[in-house]
């Protein structure tokens, strides 16, 4: 018996078997950080709330670019929902909290920010992949060493993560060099980076200390 496969199958089929591919991983990439434009945290007691909502919003928007979701029934779309769900979730959920929780801060604040603290925030939110990714290279470089390298002398875990910290942002501050030192109306000169310390604090603050702890058998 001939087996025929309406076009929102085969649609699907291919979807499900790119989900992985470097194409879709770029736009799950662009879909979560256009969300920020369109998501506010203080609408939300919870960040669970947020990230299901947020959640919800990205896996349609992504799932509507390659399947006419139309066709499919609801059992379907709601399994399809779920699936692609986790697949967001599970490579971006730490950066939506870390939106989430900067966003959090000035809920409650009676005086709003400048429009340049606003505009240097953007920037930076937009771009946290990538400075998540500079202080997870430069970890990386730490574990890689023997144990007892030459760094372990003359330093402390407090040290260590402050330096480490430091020159995370350091570089990152290179890599965006054109914003950070435009001082132009649309440049981000005095763009308040007090936001980073705290995103390497609260989400790195213990490992990078005990990384030290460990490679440098230190003795609290």
């Amino acid at each position: 018996m001939k087996i025929i496969i309406t076009e929102t199958q085969a649609q699907l089929i291919s979807f499900l078997r790119r989900i992985e591919s470097e194409e879709i991983i770029e736009q799950i990439e662009e879909i979560v950080v256009e969300g920020f434009d369109f998501s506010d945290p203080c609408n939300y007691e919870t960040f669970e709330s947020y990230l299901d909502d947020f959640l919800q919003s990205a896996a349609f928007t992504l799932i509507n670019s390659y399947i006419f979701h139309n066709e499919l029934s609801d059992e379907k779309l709601n399994q399809l929902m779920d699936y692609v769900m986790k697949k967001i979730k599970n490579r971006t959920s730490r950066r939506i909290k870390t939106h989430y929780e900067l966003e959090k801060e000035y809920c409650d604040e009676n005086i709003s920010e400048s429009i340049d603290n606003t505009r240097g925030k953007n920037f930076i939110v937009r771009r946290l992949q990538q400075f998540i990714d500079i202080v997870e290279d430069q970890i990386e470089g730490y574990e890689l060493h023997e144990d007892n390298p030459w760094w372990c002398a003359n330093s402390n875990p407090d040290y260590f993560f402050d330096n480490l910290r430091d020159r995370s942002i350091e570089e990152f501050v290179d890599k965006n060099w054109n914003f950070f030192h435009d001082t132009s109306e649309q440049g981000g000169s005095d763009t308040d980076i007090s936001m980073l310390y705290k995103i390497v604090e609260d989400n790195y603050g213990n490992y990078i200390r005990n990384l030290f702890v460990r490679k440098c058998r230190y003795l609290r």
